[in-house]
């Protein structure tokens, strides 16, 4: 399945175009989330906050419950996702591969740290933020479902929804992926884990 932008099911790796018109569902679907595009953490590592400070200048970025950045690691051509929880207080680093990237929670806090003295001319109090690598989440075993589970967290983040998928559902979700892109809505799966593959498959051929 190919939808109307090029994008295959069959297709390895996810890249930028992919995951930026899925970020792009998502910001349409769940107005109290927020999920930046992926040029921005680049942008913002290397260019620093006033390059970026008038990015999504339309959306009132602290008022929203989360805010999430897709990151990809150049040098080892992966895609992780940060997600910052403001309910929770936390900068939540999420890695299929289960690796850690304090320097990008820290760019992220600093983003937010900035953000917050533009709006209310305070800083935030960092003591009271942690930084979080979340553990126990599902784990990537092969070398090209990155972007699909970057997709897969950021969505069930967004709807608040229990990770229950593995690695075994990735090519349903992918086939999910290029479907949703193709009718321009999420699917919400909303089902028991043992019954993810079957439901995605009877919402693609219906």
């Amino acid at each position: 399945m190919a939808n109307s932008k090029g994008f295959s099911s069959t297709q390895f790796y996810l890249n930028d175009k992919v995951i930026n018109d899925y970020v792009d569902l998502i910001n349409e679907r769940y107005p109290h989330v927020y999920v930046f595009n992926t040029f921005f953490y680049c942008n913002l590592s290397v260019r620093g906050y006033d390059f970026v400070r008038r990015w999504a200048r339309k959306y009132d970025l602290l008022s929203k419950k989360k805010l999430m950045i897709p990151i990809h690691i150049q040098i080892s051509s992966h895609w992780v996702l940060v997600c910052v929880n403001f309910e929770t207080k936390e900068i939540q680093y999420y890695d299929s591969l289960g690796g850690h990237n304090f320097e990008a929670q820290h760019i992220i806090f600093n983003y937010l740290n900035n953000k917050y003295l533009d709006q209310t001319g305070s800083s935030l109090c960092a003591k009271d933020w942690r930084l979080v690598t979340v553990e126990n989440i599902p784990h990537q075993e092969n070398g090209h479902d990155c972007g699909v589970f970057v997709c897969t967290f950021a969505e069930y983040l967004a709807r608040g929804a229990v990770f229950n998928f593995t690695q075994k559902n990735m090519k349903s979700f992918r086939q999910l992926i290029a479907y949703e892109l193709t009718v321009k809505r999420l699917v919400d799966v909303d089902v028991d884990a043992k019954d993810i593959d079957s439901f995605i498959m009877n919402v693609i051929n219906s």
